[in-house]
């Protein structure tokens, strides 16, 4: 999960995949797909700093629910950030339960997570028609999708690996609908839809 890292400048950072050159295409297309499903609540996991976040709600009319496991995180961004349509909750995303809505965001969460971990993260998103899973991988020839590691700070691109949902050992049906390609770190910022009729076994 996203745990709140600071910078010198700033009271909470999320890291570079919150910058605008990555966030700018991920929040046009969740605004127009927010539009074409008459989308009314979004449940945003790993929330970070509310950077995309905010521009999100900005481009919106939703109501926004940010989830965090960093309890400082949230007061900070409830204090700042929360109003009538706009709430943050403290929660660890593998056990607890979560706050209801249609559309839920988990962007670069379970790259820093178990395979177990993510599987149980998947499972506990089931009740959420539309689940959006965005993820930094590896992109050069050497890649081997979903590699276990350690829950950590560190990602499987160190690996030359990556999270891909649609692989062994998760097998879910998604469908790819954003690709932002970093060159210089030899990645791919990858955003994969699974729409949920069912519940996830």
């Amino acid at each position: 999960m996203k745990c709140g890292r600071k910078r010198e400048q700033d009271k909470f950072y999320s890291g570079r995949g919150s910058l605008e050159e990555f966030s700018t295409p991920y929040v046009e297309w969740i605004t127009k797909f927010i539009f074409e499903r008459d989308i009314k609540v979004v449940i945003d996991l790993g929330c970070g700093d509310f950077r995309v976040g905010q521009r999100l709600c900005a481009a919106s009319s939703i109501d926004y629910i940010g989830v965090d496991i960093v309890p400082e995180l949230i007061a900070y961004n409830q204090a700042r950030f929360g109003n009538e349509h706009t709430s943050f909750r403290c929660a660890n995303i593998i056990d607890d339960e979560l706050p209801g809505g249609e559309l839920c965001l988990i962007r670069q969460v379970l790259q820093h997570l178990s395979n177990d971990e993510i599987r149980r993260v998947i499972a506990n998103c089931k009740n959420y028609r539309y689940l959006l899973v965005t993820e930094d991988v590896y992109a050069g020839k050497k890649l081997e999708p979903n590699l276990d590691m350690s829950h950590g700070p560190d990602t499987r691109t160190y690996k030359q690996s990556g999270v891909f949902l649609e692989l062994a050992p998760f097998n879910l049906p998604t469908r790819c609908v954003l690709e932002i390609s970093r060159p210089q770190l030899g990645t791919v910022i990858r955003t994969c839809l699974i729409e949920q009729k069912s519940s996830i076994p």
